[in-house]
């Protein structure tokens, strides 16, 4: 039986955390380690996407035929990713480092999306398909992820996101900076809404779960003003949600084109002046 020891004398080159071991792929030109080699008789390249037992590693590394695919362990979820925050920090880090090496082969769907500038300053990463958003608390404290599928993912699966249960009922703030220089915050009611105001250079805050993830709860932090912007349609939610926020709670419903259902969407089509122009109006600071 192949051991994780012995599969780590053969690699040289690695770098060892709690579950796994960050090595070299050997089934692609890999000059920075990619490939997650688990403790669990299983790998997964971050890279290429490779995996499988360690017999099929062991087998190419000695340069015998290794197939080209093997039953997967799991569909589409990290192998013994646990709700353990540590493991999930350096995973996001890692797949940080494989997105911004791979930008232009990887950000594609990211920069459909009009985010493609958010990847270094929101550490977005990827994972064989999935990009992954770190959640952080002031000060820059890791504090959870979301897995958001690209758009093969999304067809495979029938599945936009993926959370570990620690990251439930989260905020997700995409700059601190910019919620603590200004004089109020802009609620939304997506990930990649967020992530567009924050490209806007707007204190932008969100749920980590659509508009269920929104609460006056999670808001009490900010004794500011908070203007909620809901995608189109989701105006009754943002009123009840303004209600709840008592003085500090204002409600702005954009006037979406017939091709728009959210601030994303605005953005996509060319209309980011508009759009920033409408929230800091409507706020009172353009």
């Amino acid at each position: 039986m192949i051991t994780y020891e012995q599969i780590l004398k053969k690699v040289g080159q690695y770098q060892e955390y709690s579950k796994y071991a960050l090595v070299l792929c050997p089934f692609h030109d890999d000059h920075h380690p990619s490939l997650l080699l688990y403790k669990d008789d299983w790998f997964r390249c971050l890279s290429c996407g490779a995996s499988g037992n360690y017999k099929r590693l062991w087998d190419k590394y000695q340069g015998w035929d290794a197939g080209t695919s093997v039953p997967e362990k799991s569909s589409w979820s990290p192998p013994s990713l646990s709700d353990n925050i540590d493991d999930q920090e350096d995973f996001c880090a890692i797949a940080h480092d494989v997105l911004s090496r791979f930008l232009p082969t990887l950000g594609w769907y990211l920069e459909r999306r009009q985010v493609i500038d958010r990847v270094e300053s929101c550490q977005l990463g990827w994972w064989n398909g999935w990009y992954t958003v770190p959640f952080f608390k002031h000060g820059h404290i890791f504090d959870g992820f979301v897995m958001r599928a690209s758009l093969s993912v999304q067809q495979a699966t029938h599945r936009r996101f993926h959370m570990p249960a620690h990251s439930m009922g989260k905020l997700y703030v995409p700059d601190w900076n910019l919620i603590d220089s200004s004089p109020y915050v802009v609620v939304v009611y997506g990930l990649f809404d967020a992530l567009t105001l924050s490209s806007l250079r707007l204190p932008v805050v969100t749920g980590n779960c659509g508009k269920e993830g929104v609460t006056a709860e999670l808001l009490e932090q900010f004794r500011k003003p908070i203007w909620i912007v809901p995608d189109k349609g989701e105006e009754l939610t943002g009123r009840k949600l303004m209600n709840k926020l008592g003085w500090r709670g204002h409600l702005i419903e954009l006037e979406y084109p017939k091709t728009c259902k959210d601030p994303n969407d605005y953005v996509m089509s060319g209309l980011d002046v508009q759009l920033r122009s409408e929230i800091c109006g409507e706020a009172g600071y353009l």
